[in-house]
């Protein structure tokens, strides 16, 4: 994997992001891990198969004949009764012989256009249908993130893809018709042939040192419980790696409107806070020397939460703190701007300090429109309410003070 890098040459940070596959079209648990890896990383590389075979899926009109084909015969014992569906089915062996022919009689001609009749019936059927599966699994978060340029979505071959997306496509249209599969063996050996592919692809990935693992829990025990010809363990560095994201992961999630965000709000809020990320960074880092569990382990909350109730929430309030006499402070300006004062000769002492006041921040500047005379009374507390601005700011996790104050604006509008 190629490490990416910012047009200043600082390199990217990146994650790469495992969930294992399911047979369902929810994709709540994608989006929620991808909403943490958003704000925490430069670049996010998603390794989900059902996320290819949900966007395969939407396209399924434009699916090789043959692959819908068979898909239909395959359906059919699910979705009619037995004597319509052998009659189907015998009718579709009919359709495909003809097919095959290079010159059918009139009779073949007009049988073939009937049965057209019928399929067409039927792609339109399954084309709501998809339709539907598609929109209920919010693909549509997905995408914005890929437009954004964050999000990569890994993908295997695309004939793969299409065969795992009418596998999924067939799964749920049982589910949605209370029906159970009858078939064997063969599906559940290409199942299990797919997630080994699944394993070997992210190992593949996360042994990279630039990229750091964030792995559901199910993906992090394949690692250590799937056989295959290669090492699948996970090395010391990518383990200790892993521990950092999802430890940044547990508590972006424990932010109590996190999970109402869309991945839209999630980006926005990731463009305006990308300085203090640096730092929140860094605090994980030391955060995370202290876990001993592994990234899935059962015991991982537990530990993450101490730190949490040790080290985050008190900083928290540290932050909001001084933050909130800050604001005491600007309420101060806004009462002295209301006097009327005497304004001072131009050249003195007082008038020359002002002009240091014209770096005051916008917010600032908003509440004041002083005169000279009041530079004196001002500039102590000017001084005051900067440096706790900046002392607030650099503590290492205003970036996550920031994001939980802007979850909170952004649920009021």
């Amino acid at each position: 994997m190629k490490t990416n890098s910012t047009a200043s040459g600082k390199q990217d940070f990146h994650i790469t992001v495992g969930i294992q596959p399911t047979n369902d079209l929810n994709l709540d648990k994608e989006i929620q891990m991808l909403k943490a890896a958003i704000l925490y990383a430069d670049k996010v590389k998603l390794y989900s198969l059902k996320i290819p075979s949900i966007l395969a899926i939407s396209r399924f009109e434009k699916f090789p004949l043959n692959s819908r084909l068979d898909f239909f015969e395959r359906i059919l014992p699910y979705l009619s009764s037995s004597d319509k569906a052998q009659k189907l089915s015998s009718s579709l062996g009919d359709y495909r012989k003809i097919l095959g022919k290079k010159n059918p009689n009139d009779h073949e001609l007009q049988f073939k256009g009937e049965f057209e009749k019928v399929l067409q019936r039927s792609w339109d059927g399954i084309a709501d249908t998809t339709s539907k599966f598609v929109k209920a699994s919010q693909i549509d978060q997905i995408n914005s993130a890929i437009k954004a340029g964050i999000l990569e979505v890994h993908e295997s071959n695309p004939s793969v893809e299409d065969d795992a997306a009418l596998n999924l496509l067939f799964e749920n249209a049982l589910t949605a018709s209370a029906k159970k599969s009858k078939e064997g063996p063969s599906k559940k050996s290409q199942d299990n042939a797919r997630i080994q592919e699944f394993v070997e692809d992210i190992s593949d990935s996360v042994s990279n040192a630039s990229t750091y693992p964030l792995l559901d829990s199910e993906t992090g025990n394949l690692f250590n419980t799937c056989a295959g010809s290669k090492a699948m363990q996970i090395a010391g560095f990518e383990m200790e790696r892993g521990k950092q994201t999802e430890l940044a992961r547990y508590l972006l999630e424990r932010l109590p409107l996190f999970e109402e965000a869309s991945v839209d709000e999630i980006l926005d809020i990731r463009k305006e806070l990308d300085k203090p990320l640096t730092r929140f960074r860094s605090a994980i880092i030391d955060f995370s020397d202290q876990i001993k569990s592994a990234p899935w382990n059962q015991s991982f909350p537990f530990e993450a939460e101490k730190i949490y109730l040790r080290d985050v929430k008190p900083a928290m309030l540290e932050i909001e703190e001084a933050l909130q006499s800050n604001k005491l402070l600007a309420s101060m300006f806004k009462r002295f701007k209301e006097k009327s004062m005497v304004e001072l000769p131009k050249g003195s002492l007082i008038s020359m300090g002002i002009a240091q006041l014209s770096s005051l921040s916008k917010e600032l500047a908003a509440s004041l429109g002083i005169g000279i005379a009041s530079a004196s009374i001002f500039y102590d507390a000017y001084e005051e309410w900067l440096k706790k601005k900046q002392a607030a700011e650099q503590n290492k996790l205003y970036f996550y003070y920031g994001v939980q104050e802007k979850l909170k604006k952004q649920s009021r509008m």
